[in-house]
């Protein structure tokens, strides 16, 4: 019995599975380019603040 009414649902249940992973690799994928982009902002205000001090 369960085995049937699971069989039924197979489908949305990969469905919903591949989103939810699509989606964390999404926000991964976002996560790690803003993550860079403040390296390379921070990185260029240091050197910014360097030169000004001498």
């Amino acid at each position: 019995m369960i085995v049937a009414a699971t069989s039924t649902y197979s489908v949305p249940l990969l469905v919903s599975g591949a989103t939810i992973v699509s989606g964390a690799l999404l926000y991964l994928v976002i996560l790690f380019h803003e993550r860079n982009k403040l390296k390379k902002l921070t990185a260029k205000e240091r050197e910014g603040d360097a030169k000004g001090k001498v």
